[in-house]
């Protein structure tokens, strides 16, 4: 039985009603179906409890109550008690949805592992160095940034691209495209850096940029203009300046940015920090929000839990000087200036980025039983909008 307490009972407001001749305005129904709840009939008991209490405050001012001392007593007592059970269920209904949503999402954790087990069994053929490149390709290029493993033998690189961390047995498939033999293995991450698609490595990358730009040719068919490595130090970098090859359609200085080039990469920037100011803004409230919910629960562990969602919010911060100095260095056809705060700008997204979405606050956030926010997949589609504005 969900409802326990005596001063709810049906029984004593049947007793006094016909000891002292009152008239019932229903109270007595919905105090019979109080006591019928099972234990996880929250939602039905929370709603004859309000039910209940609008009944008896209506009966308080009943003159008739006021005139018989123990059903003016009883009547307190049920107000006192309505709103101390309601309290205790709507902290039972949010434990049980929180364990319940925990429950689902180890379920759907352990389904999605087998499923990429599975799927890690079946992509294991020359076909990831090849037609399933390419996507990952133009992910990169449209801003995102992958996982990367490339294996050099003498002067052939394979290059290798995956959403998620590469494993060591699959050094096995570019060491059979390369022909077996001696090979080096270079694991980072490829991303877009000022235009380029650039591979973060974790070596010496002397010499790399050409080698990396013919594989990617020979494995995909896309001839990628500029190509940048460099050590994930930042120290290390060897860039691939074109030398003459040049996207089809294009023509000689493309590769340089002309004044509307700039111009209308200035409109672009405006924009795309236009949709992230909405959507910290949209989190700003959702997140307001939670927090009057947490507190509403009256649990004395609710106010360091507010506090913690609090600081979410002053994680984000705002990126407008940055975008601003980039928009206007382009607006003035300062090709140099915009690239010197477009890496700035760049650099403080990507902080934000990884925040957004390796934090726990926020995934705790994400997966509440009290309400729908989608917060990393709102923001981090905003910050992926700017970072391919900047590319």
């Amino acid at each position: 039985m969900l409802i326990k307490s005596k001063s709810l009972s049906d029984a004593a407001w049947k007793d006094l009603v016909a000891k002292h001749k009152l008239k019932d305005n229903g109270l007595l129904k919905v105090l019979e179906k109080l006591k019928k709840f099972g234990d996880e009939d929250f939602d039905d008991a929370l709603k004859a409890l309000d039910e209940a209490s609008k009944l008896a405050g209506q009966l308080k001012k009943d003159k008739a109550i006021a005139a018989a001392p123990p059903a003016a007593k009883y009547i307190g007592d049920l107000l006192g008690a309505a709103d101390t059970t309601q309290r205790e269920i709507t902290k039972s209904k949010a434990d049980a949805d929180k364990k319940k949503a925990e429950a689902d999402k180890k379920a759907a954790e352990a389904a999605k592992r087998s499923e990429a087990e599975d799927g890690d069994d079946e992509e294991e053929t020359p076909e990831l160095l090849t037609t399933k490149l390419k996507p990952l390709l133009r992910l990169v290029m449209k801003g995102e940034t992958v996982h990367a493993l490339l294996a050099k033998a003498g002067k052939r690189v394979v290059v290798m691209l995956s959403r998620k961390p590469i494993p060591p047995a699959r050094r096995k498939l570019l060491n059979d495209q390369l022909g077996g033999g001696s090979t080096k293995y270079y694991p980072g991450h490829c991303t877009t850096e000022r235009g380029a698609v650039t591979f973060v490595l974790k070596a010496e990358v002397a010499g790399m940029s050409k080698l990396v730009k013919a594989a990617l040719l020979e494995q995909t068919g896309l001839r990628v203009n500029k190509i940048k490595c460099r050590g994930d130090d930042g120290d290390d970098h060897d860039d691939d300046e074109g030398e003459g090859e040049l996207p089809a359609g294009a023509a000689p200085g493309d590769d340089e940015p002309g004044a509307d080039a700039l111009d209308a990469k200035a409109q672009t920037i405006h924009q795309a920090v236009l949709a992230w100011n909405d959507s910290t803004a949209s989190a700003t409230t959702e997140l307001r929000k939670l927090q009057q919910l947490v507190l509403g629960l009256g649990d004395p562990r609710a106010a360091p839990v507010a506090k913690g969602l609090e600081s979410i919010l002053q994680r984000l911060g705002t990126v407008d000087d940055e975008a601003e100095a980039a928009a206007t260095a382009a607006r003035a056809g300062d090709a140099a200036g915009f690239d010197r705060a477009r890496d700035t700008l760049v650099a403080k997204l990507r902080n934000i980025q990884s925040y957004v979405e390796t934090d726990e606050l926020i995934k705790e956030a994400d997966s509440n039983p009290l309400m729908d926010i989608r917060l990393s997949e709102t923001l981090g589609q905003s910050i992926k909008a700017i970072l391919a504005a900047l590319a």
